[in-house]
Protein backbone atom coordinates (compact mmCIF):
# COMPACT_ATOMS: atom_id res chain seq x y z
CA UNK A 1 0.00 0.00 0.00
CA UNK A 2 2.52 2.50 1.10
CA UNK A 3 4.61 1.86 -2.55
CA UNK A 4 1.25 2.50 -4.42
CA UNK A 5 1.03 6.18 -2.24
CA UNK A 6 4.34 7.34 -2.56
CA UNK A 7 4.49 6.70 -6.19
CA UNK A 8 1.09 8.94 -6.76
CA UNK A 9 1.96 12.35 -7.19
CA UNK A 10 -0.46 15.44 -7.36
CA UNK A 11 0.22 17.78 -10.69
CA UNK A 12 -0.68 21.68 -9.07
CA UNK A 13 -1.97 24.40 -10.93
CA UNK A 14 0.64 26.83 -10.09
CA UNK A 15 3.67 29.12 -11.41
CA UNK A 16 6.11 27.24 -10.10
CA UNK A 17 5.21 23.43 -11.30
CA UNK A 18 7.62 22.22 -13.86
CA UNK A 19 4.64 20.96 -16.20
CA UNK A 20 3.11 24.30 -16.40
CA UNK A 21 3.68 24.63 -20.15
CA UNK A 22 3.02 21.22 -20.77
CA UNK A 23 -0.72 21.04 -23.18
CA UNK A 24 -1.24 24.77 -22.18
CA UNK A 25 -3.42 26.46 -25.00
CA UNK A 26 -2.46 29.93 -24.14
CA UNK A 27 0.87 29.70 -24.04
CA UNK A 28 3.03 31.73 -26.51
CA UNK A 29 6.70 31.13 -25.08
CA UNK A 30 8.59 29.28 -22.23
CA UNK A 31 11.54 29.55 -21.23
CA UNK A 32 12.73 26.46 -19.52
CA UNK A 33 15.80 28.09 -17.92
CA UNK A 34 17.49 31.63 -18.65
CA UNK A 35 18.43 35.03 -17.72
CA UNK A 36 15.20 37.12 -17.98
CA UNK A 37 14.97 40.77 -17.67
CA UNK A 38 11.69 41.61 -15.71
CA UNK A 39 9.87 45.37 -16.82
CA UNK A 40 10.06 46.55 -13.12
CA UNK A 41 11.53 50.00 -12.79
CA UNK A 42 14.70 49.90 -12.78
CA UNK A 43 14.70 46.50 -14.55
CA UNK A 44 15.18 43.42 -12.38
CA UNK A 45 17.18 40.20 -13.74
CA UNK A 46 16.19 37.02 -12.66
CA UNK A 47 17.66 33.67 -13.69
CA UNK A 48 15.13 30.71 -13.69
CA UNK A 49 12.00 29.81 -16.08
CA UNK A 50 9.65 31.95 -17.94
CA UNK A 51 6.07 30.87 -19.41
CA UNK A 52 4.21 33.46 -21.45
CA UNK A 53 0.90 33.25 -22.29
CA UNK A 54 -1.86 35.45 -23.98
CA UNK A 55 -5.48 36.09 -23.19
CA UNK A 56 -7.63 34.95 -26.25
CA UNK A 57 -7.13 37.48 -28.73
CA UNK A 58 -7.25 40.78 -25.71
CA UNK A 59 -3.55 41.89 -26.66
CA UNK A 60 -2.93 40.81 -23.13
CA UNK A 61 0.37 39.05 -22.62
CA UNK A 62 0.81 37.57 -18.60
CA UNK A 63 4.50 36.15 -18.05
CA UNK A 64 5.60 34.13 -14.87
CA UNK A 65 9.17 34.02 -14.01
CA UNK A 66 10.43 31.60 -11.44
CA UNK A 67 13.51 31.97 -9.86
CA UNK A 68 16.42 29.38 -9.17
CA UNK A 69 14.67 29.70 -5.09
CA UNK A 70 11.20 29.59 -5.95
CA UNK A 71 10.92 32.95 -5.85
CA UNK A 72 8.79 34.65 -9.03
CA UNK A 73 7.55 37.65 -10.79
CA UNK A 74 3.92 37.58 -12.60
CA UNK A 75 3.69 40.49 -15.19
CA UNK A 76 0.56 41.64 -16.95
CA UNK A 77 1.49 43.35 -20.37
CA UNK A 78 -1.56 45.85 -21.70
CA UNK A 79 -1.29 47.66 -25.12
CA UNK A 80 -1.01 51.63 -23.52
CA UNK A 81 -3.81 53.70 -24.39
CA UNK A 82 -2.54 57.01 -25.03
CA UNK A 83 1.07 56.28 -24.53
CA UNK A 84 0.50 56.69 -21.21
CA UNK A 85 -0.11 53.95 -18.09
CA UNK A 86 -1.70 53.83 -14.47
CA UNK A 87 0.06 54.87 -11.41
CA UNK A 88 2.69 51.57 -10.54
CA UNK A 89 2.52 50.75 -13.84
CA UNK A 90 5.99 50.79 -15.99
CA UNK A 91 5.78 52.04 -19.91
CA UNK A 92 7.66 50.09 -21.99
CA UNK A 93 8.12 51.68 -25.67
CA UNK A 94 7.99 49.42 -29.04
CA UNK A 95 8.93 46.27 -27.03
CA UNK A 96 8.60 44.28 -30.12
CA UNK A 97 10.68 41.95 -30.85
CA UNK A 98 13.57 42.90 -28.13
CA UNK A 99 11.21 41.89 -25.17
CA UNK A 100 9.12 38.99 -27.54
CA UNK A 101 7.82 38.78 -30.96
CA UNK A 102 4.38 37.14 -30.00
CA UNK A 103 4.24 41.14 -28.86
CA UNK A 104 2.67 43.69 -31.17
CA UNK A 105 4.72 45.27 -33.59
CA UNK A 106 4.58 48.82 -32.70
CA UNK A 107 2.33 48.98 -30.04
CA UNK A 108 3.89 50.44 -26.49
CA UNK A 109 2.50 48.47 -23.12
CA UNK A 110 1.97 48.99 -19.84
CA UNK A 111 3.13 46.48 -17.34
CA UNK A 112 2.19 45.61 -14.16
CA UNK A 113 4.57 43.59 -11.73
CA UNK A 114 3.67 41.21 -9.01
CA UNK A 115 5.88 38.88 -7.23
CA UNK A 116 4.91 35.52 -5.66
Amino acid sequence: MFLVLAAVSVVKAAPNNPQKAANNPNKVAYYEEGLHAIPTDPITYVTGTNIVTERGNSGQIQAWYTGENGHGYHSVWNIAKKDSCPANWVFIEDPYPEWGDYLTPGANYCVKVNTF
